[in-house]
């Protein structure tokens, strides 16, 4: 061993290793913390905006619908073949116009049909950037400075992906 080291007590070595090993140790620590925290809210916001996108495109389905059964000679087909569905009734809807000129000439379906597509897009984009930041928040708790540095794991679970088409 070196002349200088018999000098130093074997504390204070210790001590010089272990602050500085233990200060990367707790700012990494944080560092994750506050990651997975932004990841987390932002999962939790994606997902409201889920919510909200799909009343709303609820709301513009239930409409569409109501005008086109005003023309009484399409109601089978609409109750047919969009009752419950989300991905059926949108093909349905925005093929009803083709199929039926009456409704295509109609100002107020027409109105609601490109609300109710406008909608849709914003849905699904809406679901993929909730499905990024899930993704994203669970690549960290896979990653190995999470696994190293929380033994609190339970505090945060992984995030769940919601799925593009509804059942």
């Amino acid at each position: 061993m070196v002349e200088w080291a018999n000098a130093i007590p074997n504390y204070v070595l210790v001590l010089l290793i272990v602050i500085p090993l233990t200060g990367a140790i707790v700012a990494s620590k944080m560092e994750v913390e506050q990651e997975l925290s932004f990841l987390a809210e932002a999962v939790s916001e994606w997902a409201a905006n889920v919510k909200i996108a799909r009343i709303k495109r609820d709301s513009l389905q239930a409409q569409l619908i109501a005008v086109a059964r005003e023309y009484a000679g399409y109601e089978k087909d609409i109750l047919g073949e969009a009752a419950g569905n989300p991905v059926a009734t949108f093909a349905v809807l925005t093929s009803l116009p083709s199929r039926y000129p009456n409704l295509s000439a109609d100002a107020h379906y027409g109105s609601l049909l490109s609300n109710f597509t406008t909608t849709e897009n914003e849905l699904q984009e809406k679901i993929e950037r909730h499905n990024d930041f899930a993704q994203q928040h669970n690549t960290v708790l896979l990653s190995p400075k999470f696994t190293y540095s929380f033994s609190n794991r339970h505090k945060w679970p992984r995030k769940e992906y919601i799925a593009a088409v509804e059942s």
